[in-house]
């Protein structure tokens, strides 16, 4: 929310904005006005997808790995620390390789090649895991009960997924009486979704 990060098509990470909780992964913790190269000084190989929270950012690069910095009070970076940091630091995922990253305002998601779903960070509204809302400062498999690939959607306070098969939505969210809410969509084609950070969309085809 205070803070910009992107990358160019020479592979160079620049971030700016508020930075005073690591959030820039410059190395320091001070704002800057003007984008900081952070990959001068950090090698966290070729980068395909980046992704930012409210105060947190996260980074992927094409051999599966994840870096991330930032605000880690809730333990959304992902190193088990729950201590700010202010420079890219690999998490760990063991020897799984990870497709794409997802992150909320205070916690991070990330889905690896094998369709299992990871996540970390706040889980008092229990956006993580249902039924449990204890903070996880470490990547923790989340199980979905989703058959086929799934393409997760991860708001301010909440996670949804869906599935390539385009038939259901799994919501974790401390709102429903059972903390969790799946959405029959009857089989019918999503054409558009959209996710807010306390909202999440689902644009269906009409039955024909």
């Amino acid at each position: 929310s205070e803070h910009t990060c992107g990358f160019n098509s020479n592979n160079s990470l620049y971030c700016w904005g508020g930075g005073i909780l690591g959030q820039i992964g410059d190395g320091h913790y001070t704002n800057r006005y003007t984008p900081v190269e952070i990959t001068q000084d950090f090698d966290i190989g070729t980068l395909i997808e980046i992704d930012s929270g409210s105060y947190h950012t996260c980074a992927l690069n094409n051999e599966g790995e994840v870096y991330c910095w930032g605000w880690n009070g809730y333990g959304q970076i992902g190193d088990g620390s729950f201590k700010n940091i202010n420079m890219p630091v690999k998490i760990d995922f063991r020897e799984s390789k990870v497709k794409s990253i997802h992150l909320g305002e205070t916690h991070s998601c990330a889905l690896l090649f094998n369709s299992s779903l990871y996540c970390w960070g706040n889980n008092v509204d229990g956006q993580i895991k249902y039924s449990q809302n204890d903070d996880y400062g470490t990547p923790i498999f989340v199980e979905t009960n989703s058959k086929g690939t799934i393409i997760p959607l991860i708001g301010s306070k909440h996670s949804c997924n869906i599935t390539e098969h385009n038939w259901s939505c799994l919501l974790y969210t401390s709102d429903a009486a059972d903390d969790s809410l799946r959405v029959d969509l009857g089989g019918r084609r999503i054409i558009k979704k959209r996710i807010l950070q306390r909202l999440t969309c689902l644009y269906v085809a009409a039955w024909s």
